[in-house]
């Protein structure tokens, strides 16, 4: 029970720092303007394939096992804003390619050029962005919420896991209390008995 307990208590802990982390990107994201921009595809690496594997939940976790695969690309990209100073940023793709720049958008110098947002703080470029401001504000509340959220359920096992032992506690009392009481104690003839003594070869015994 003690161990359940601390490893919900590490579970606690993680879902803060999750939390904690949303945070920090919330108030990042608050804090660096978001000016729009047109973006040029210097070079685009990948796809990168991320797959996990579940078994069917439409069979009680019986099913067969489901592979479920995602694609991303890095892309190093200048800007109009930002002149040509390059940024990578990780974007979509599929299993074919990547899918962030249309084959159909050439820029002035043949380079696949889209929309996107340069990022702004203390005057100076530190970045690109496909997503807007609010865009990138909402996935920080989605982080920050899950850690709450994973925080607040690993709360509740720590909780039930102290309520358990302090049961199991208290059910070992009182069998330890039965165990002294039901010790017999000495009667009243056995305490007031008086002791003899004979003397045999000189020595004295009781």
């Amino acid at each position: 029970m003690c161990f359940w307990t601390f490893l919900s208590f590490s579970f606690v802990l993680i879902g803060l720092g999750v939390a904690t982390y949303g945070i920090r990107q919330l108030l990042d994201v608050k804090a660096t303007e978001y000016k729009p921009a047109t973006c040029e595809l210097v070079r685009a690496v990948g796809p990168e394939e991320s797959c996990s594997t579940d078994s069917d939940r439409g069979n009680n976790g019986a099913g067969p096992r489901e592979e479920t695969c995602t694609y991303s690309c890095m892309y190093t990209m200048q800007s109009d804003v930002s002149g040509e100073s390059e940024f990578d940023i990780t974007g979509e793709a599929n299993e074919g390619g990547c899918t962030e720049f249309s084959s159909s958008s050439p820029g002035h110098n043949g380079l696949l050029t889209r929309n996107c947002y340069a990022k702004i703080k203390d005057d100076k470029v530190n970045a690109l962005s496909f997503g807007s401001q609010d865009e990138e504000a909402v996935g920080a509340y989605v982080v920050m919420g899950f850690g709450f959220v994973f925080a607040a359920i690993a709360c509740c096992f720590v909780g039930v896991g102290g309520f358990m032992w302090k049961v199991e506690a208290n059910q070992v009392a009182p069998v330890a209390h039965e165990e002294i009481t039901n010790e017999t104690p000495p009667s009243a003839q056995e305490l007031e008995q008086p002791s003899t003594v004979t003397v045999r070869n000189g020595k004295e015994t009781e």
